[in-house]
C-alpha cells in the first residue's frame, strides 16, 4: 500500500497525481460515497485499474480454486 495512513479516497487522488503510478488495485469499497466517488476518480485517470478480490474471497471461506461444484458454486 503506498498510502497507508490515509482514507481511501485521499490515496487514491494522490495515486491519481503520481505519474509514476499505471496501475492501481482496487477491493471492495464499503461506503457507496465514496465507491462512486472513487469510481469517477478512476474514470478520468491514466490508470489502469485491477479488481483485488482476495479479501472478498479470504475473509468468507470461497475457494475459486476447488475441485468440487458444492465447494466452488459461490465462486462468481
Amino acid at each position: 500500500m503506498s498510502y497507508p495512513h490515509t482514507d481511501v479516497l485521499s490515496s487514491m487522488r494522490k495515486i491519481a497525481a503520481d505519474d509514476y503510478f499505471d496501475a492501481v488495485e482496487v477491493t471492495h469499497i464499503e461506503d457507496p460515497q465514496v465507491r462512486e466517488e472513487v469510481k469517477a476518480l478512476l474514470a478520468q485517470s491514466h490508470l489502469t485499474v485491477g479488481y483485488g478480490a482476495q479479501p472478498r474471497l479470504l475473509t468468507t471461506g470461497l475457494n475459486p480454486n476447488a475441485s468440487t461444484q458444492s465447494r466452488s458454486k459461490n465462486r462468481e
